[in-house]
C-alpha cells in the first residue's frame, strides 16, 4: 500500500457522500458472494487472512470505482474537475492512467533485485512489460502470478494499489474463468453482471444510496460496463472491464479454503488444501 500516499486526497473524496455507497456497493460484489458462503463480515475476515489482506481486497473494489461511469459521471473525472490542482502534473496523470487500466492476471517472466521486473499478461497476450519497482522485485519470484491493474505513464509501467498472489491452481482457474466469458455475448454478459447485484442485493449485501449513486443506476453502471445490449461477442478489454470481481472471488476462495477449509455444508466436495504462501 505505499502507492496509496499518491492517492490520499482522491481517496478522501471517493469517501464523500455522493460515491460513498458506490464504493460499499463495489466492496460487496468484490467479496460478498464468497464471505456469505462462509458467514463471515469483513472483521471476521481480517482476523483469518490479516489486515493487509483485507486492505488489498478494498484497494481492488477502490480501482474499480475508478474505472467505472455511473449514469455518465466518473468519480476521477469529478476529483480532478474539481480538486485537480491540488495534484502535481505527474499525480494528474497517474491518476487517470489508473482510472483507464484494467485489471489482468500476470506471470512474472524475469527480474532484477532492486531494479524491476518483466510481467507477462497471461489474458491478453503480448509482449513482457517491464516494471520499475525495485521494492517489489525484491518480494517476488519468476513465475509468480498477479491479478493487478499495469498503469503506463509516459512510457513507463507501474502496477496499481492492488495485487493478488496466485496459486498455480487458482490462477489456473482464473485462465479458465475468461475463457468461457469470451464466449458469452454482451447481453448475456450484461444479463450476468445485472444477476450479480440482484443475488447480492437479495442477501442483504447492497445498500441503496441516500445521496450518491442510487442501486438503480448501480445496477445499470454495472450492467452497461458491458457495452450494448447485442448478440456481438465481447472482446477482452470489454470482459476485463465488466469483470474485475472476478479475481477477488476466487483468490479470496481460494484463501479462505487454504486457511480454514471448504464453507460449511461443502466439506465433502472439498479438494486437497493448496500450499499456503505468505505473500497474502
Amino acid at each position: 500500500m505505499a502507492r496509496l500516499h499518491r492517492l490520499e486526497r482522491l481517496t478522501k473524496w471517493a469517501s464523500r457522500p455522493e460515491w460513498n455507497e458506490a464504493m460499499e456497493n463495489l466492496l460487496d460484489s468484490h467479496v460478498f458472494l464468497v464471505t456469505g458462503r462462509y458467514d463471515l463480515d469483513l472483521d471476521q475476515l481480517a482476523d483469518i487472512i490479516g489486515e493487509t489482506a483485507v486492505m488489498n481486497l478494498w484497494a481492488c473494489a477502490f480501482e474499480d470505482l475508478l474505472s467505472r461511469d455511473f449514469d455518465g459521471r466518473n468519480v476521477v473525472d469529478d476529483y480532478l474537475k474539481r480538486r485537480g490542482w491540488k495534484e502535481s502534473a505527474s499525480n494528474r496523470a497517474y491518476i487517470k492512467a489508473l482510472s483507464d487500466a484494467r485489471m489482468s492476471l500476470y506471470e512474472v517472466s524475469g527480474l532484477k533485485r532492486g531494479h524491476g521486473f518483466y510481467v507477462r499478461d497471461l489474458l491478453r497476450g503480448g509482449e513482457p512489460v517491464w516494471v520499475s519497482d525495485g521494492l517489489r522485485a525484491n518480494d517476488l519470484a519468476e513465475g509468480d502470478r498477479l491479478a493487478a491493474r499495469l498503469v503506463e505513464v509516459n512510457g513507463q509501467a507501474d502496477l496499481g494499489l492492488a495485487s493478488l498472489w496466485f496459486s498455480l491452481v487458482a490462477s489456473e482457474e482464473v485462465i479458465e474463468t475468461f475463457e468461457e466469458l469470451k464466449n458469452l455475448s454482451r447481453r448475456e454478459m450484461a444479463s450476468m453482471m445485472t444477476g450479480l447485484v440482484e443475488a447480492l442485493e437479495a442477501e442483504g449485501g447492497m445498500a441503496d444510496a441516500v445521496d450518491g449513486i442510487s442501486l438503480e443506476e448501480f445496477k445499470q453502471a454495472i450492467a452497461g460496463n458491458a457495452g450494448d445490449a447485442s448478440d456481438e461477442p465481447m472482446g477482452i478489454e470489454a470482459i476485463l472491464a465488466s469483470s474485475p470481481e472476478q479475481f477477488t472471488n476466487i483468490w479470496l476462495e481460494h484463501m479462505l479454503n487454504r486457511l480454514i477449509g471448504p464453507p460449511p455444508g461443502l466439506e465433502d466436495d472439498a479438494d486437497e488444501p493448496e500450499e499456503i504462501d505468505d505473500r497474502k
